[in-house]
């Protein structure tokens, strides 16, 4: 059947691409394949075609990492998203934004899925607020590895970062620019809440999500 997209997923689309123009669309989607149709899902066109679904495939090398635009949209709270699932995780309007264990049979490994509202705020294609367009600013640039048992100021740079996420106190404790157990924890339960390697190692991928999201 003919069918449409939300505009203000087709507007997200373009926003990612802008982000990233490089990035890979290999698991990209918009309508749904046989499986999603025997169920239901915003994947498939509803009563008046529209599709309100898209997912968005998460190619971090190509600078779309879909740990940290999820989260950016998480914590947005656009009016126009209904949910938001990546790496075992949802997001919605029904758990006020807070991220719940998803357990659906596909873990949104591969893509990030965006589902929207199914009214008038769909149509909405005003900019989403996911991050500078590529030329607007000097990107931040990423400090060196830091590796447990490390003391140095890029620790202590690791720490106020943390510290200005909510992820640590700010106490003289948590700036000590010592990486000891403490801070490791923490930065280990980041790592896998962001789908990365918890190896405790801030290497760049860890620095660029964390920097991403201050």
């Amino acid at each position: 059947m003919a069918f449409t997209v939300a505009p203000c997923l087709r507007a997200l689309f373009a926003e990612i691409n802008s982000i990233a123009p490089a990035r890979s669309k290999a698991t990209d989607g918009t309508i749904g394949d046989q499986a999603h149709q025997q169920r239901k899902s915003d994947h498939n066109p509803d009563d008046h075609g529209v599709v309100r679904a898209i997912d968005v495939t998460h190619d971090p090398a190509g600078g779309a990492d879909m740990a940290v635009i999820a989260e950016r949209l998480r914590l947005r709270r656009d009016p126009r998203a209904k949910y938001v699932i990546f790496n075992r995780r949802i997001a919605s309007t029904n758990t006020d934004w807070a991220w719940k264990k998803f357990t659906g049979s596909n873990p949104h490994t591969a893509h990030m899925h965006v589902s929207v509202v199914a009214d008038g705020r769909a149509d909405d294609t005003s900019d989403w607020g996911l991050g500078h367009r590529e030329g607007a600013v000097t990107p931040t640039p990423v400090p060196p590895e830091v590796v447990p048992g490390e003391t140095s100021d890029n620790v202590l740079t690791l720490q106020r970062l943390l510290i200005r996420l909510g992820l640590i106190g700010d106490s003289p404790a948590n700036r000590d620019r010592h990486y000891g157990e403490r801070t490791q924890q923490v930065v280990e339960r980041f790592q896998r809440d962001h789908g990365l390697r918890p190896d405790r190692k801030v290497g760049p991928k860890t620095w660029a999500t964390l920097l991403a999201l201050s």
